[in-house]
């Protein structure tokens, strides 16, 4: 829901092309808080959001489904189902909104359908769910709060980078987090109303 209303509220202001005094503040910042000596480090940072790393990512939550999982053929079916999807849904979304693209200024990267990000978008869903597979299915506190923090610094700096080389505005990356968290949302959501579902199917078999 949260996701909801920020991506309605993002769309809003991109069509009304309200982004502009935000866009020009963030990248200021940036601008000021970190000079060139950062380059090396925002490119290791740039480099989470690389599909060799994004693979790597979803190779490690396909083992872990295959031998730590619970209900093993649906967590595995929306694993591909959450990234094909989540492909089809990243670019559709992209040139949809590049048809209702306002004016701005040109970025270094001359990406044609920046907003919302491909990175910060690809990157929160793969891994979000591979972050929330582990959090469920861990049962120590400590190790669900360090698997959370380490998601959400993930996701910053991947943002960060972008914003850094101006290869997208800060509000490419942030309609990323939300158009992701919806996407992963949605699946999760889901995801566990058919493992409740099968889980019911089950018992009610059981008891008859």
């Amino acid at each position: 829901m949260i996701f909801l209303l920020v991506m309605g509220s993002l769309v809003e202001n991109y069509i009304n092309d309200e982004f502009k005094p935000f866009d020009t503040i963030v990248t200021l910042v940036v601008t000021v808080l970190f000079n060139s000596q950062w380059k090396y480090g925002m490119e290791v940072f740039g480099a989470f959001a690389s599909r060799d790393v994004l693979l790597a990512v979803m190779v490690v939550t396909f083992l872990w489904i295959v031998f730590k999982g619970q209900d093993r053929k649906i967590e595995l079916s929306f694993l591909f189902f959450l990234v094909i999807g989540g492909e089809l849904y990243e670019e559709g979304i992209r040139r949809l909104f590049h048809s209702l693209h306002p004016v701005h200024a040109p970025l270094a990267s001359h990406a044609l359908y920046s907003f919302p990000s491909e990175q910060t978008l690809t990157a929160f869903v793969i891994f979000g769910f591979c972050a929330y597979l582990f959090v469920r299915h861990s049962h120590k506190a400590r190790l669900q709060a360090v698997a959370f923090f380490l998601f959400m610094i993930v996701l910053f700096l991947i943002g960060l980078s972008r914003v850094y080389f101006n290869e997208q505005y800060p509000s490419d990356v942030a309609a990323g987090y939300a158009f992701g968290g919806v996407w992963l949302s949605l699946n999760v959501l889901v995801m566990e109303l058919f493992r409740f579902s099968r889980r019911f199917s089950k018992l009610r078999n059981e008891s008859n």
